[in-house]
C-alpha cells in the first residue's frame, strides 16, 4: 500500500515537473506576456520615444546583431540611448556614466525602458521573456565551447538569472581603466556560469520570480549612475 502511494506521489511530481519545464507553455506565456507588456508599458514607451526624438537622435530604435538559439544571428531591438556613432568610437559594452549616452538615454536606461522593444523579438520567436541574455558575435567568440553550446541551446531572454545578478554591470565598469577588457576577462565567465545554471534549472516558477525581480529593480531605478566618492 505504501509503495503504491509513493509511486503515485512520484508520478504526480514528475507530471508537475514536466508542466513547469514545458517549452510549449513557456512560449504561450511569452506571447501573452509580450502582447500585454507592449500594451501595459505603452504609456512609458511612447513618451520615451518622443524624448529620444527631441534629444536629436535620428533613429528611435537601435538595432544590433546578436547570437540567439543554436548560434543563429538575429536583430535585437532597443530604444536608442547612445550617440549614433557610439560603437564606432568606443567598445560595445558601456559604463553607466559613459559619455556616449545621451541625456534622454540616461533617464531611459535608469528604468530599463530601452529593453521594451524586445517584446517584438519575443513575438517573432527570437527571444523569450526570461532566458540567458543574447550576446554580440564579438564577445561570443570568447565563450568556452561547452558553456557556449549549453547557453545557446535555449532562446535568449529580455531578462534572466545573469541579468539580475549583474544588474549593476554599468556601474561596475565605471571605475575600470579598460571596461571592455574587464568585461571580457572578468564578467563574461561569471555570467556564463549563471546562465548555464539557469539552463539546467529553469522552470516557469523561476521565470515568474525573475520577472518580478526585474520589474522591481527597473522601477526602483537601480541602474541609476552611482556617483564616485
Amino acid at each position: 500500500m505504501y509503495d503504491l502511494q509513493l509511486s503515485s506521489c512520484k508520478t504526480k511530481l514528475t507530471f508537475l515537473s514536466e508542466i513547469l519545464r514545458s517549452e510549449r507553455l513557456k512560449r504561450i506565456i511569452d506571447i501573452t506576456g509580450a502582447i500585454f507588456g507592449l500594451i501595459i508599458f505603452s504609456p512609458l514607451l511612447i513618451p520615451a520615444c518622443i524624448l529620444i526624438r527631441l534629444s536629436g537622435c535620428k533613429e528611435i530604435i537601435f538595432r544590433q546583431e546578436r547570437v540567439g538559439k543554436d548560434g543563429k544571428f538575429f536583430t535585437l531591438y532597443k530604444l536608442t540611448t547612445m550617440n549614433h556613432d557610439a560603437h564606432l568610437v568606443g567598445p560595445l559594452v558601456s559604463k553607466a556614466n559613459d559619455a556616449r549616452i545621451t541625456k534622454a538615454g540616461k533617464i531611459i536606461r535608469m528604468f530599463s525602458l530601452n529593453e521594451l522593444p524586445q517584446f517584438i523579438n519575443v513575438l517573432k520567436g527570437e527571444m523569450s521573456i526570461v532566458g540567458p541574455r543574447p550576446e554580440t558575435p564579438k564577445y561570443v567568440k570568447y565563450w568556452p565551447k561547452d558553456l557556449k553550446d549549453k547557453v545557446l541551446s535555449i532562446k535568449p531572454g529580455i531578462t534572466g538569472y545573469g541579468t539580475i545578478k549583474f544588474w549593476q554591470e554599468g556601474n561596475i565598469l565605471n571605475d575600470k581603466k579598460d571596461p571592455e577588457k574587464y568585461y571580457i576577462e572578468c564578467i563574461i565567465g561569471e555570467k556564463l556560469k549563471l546562465e548555464s545554471w539557469y539552463v539546467d534549472n529553469w522552470n516557469l516558477l523561476l521565470d515568474l520570480k525573475i520577472m518580478v525581480q526585474t520589474i522591481f529593480k527597473a522601477f526602483n531605478g537601480e541602474r541609476k549612475v552611482k556617483k564616485e566618492d
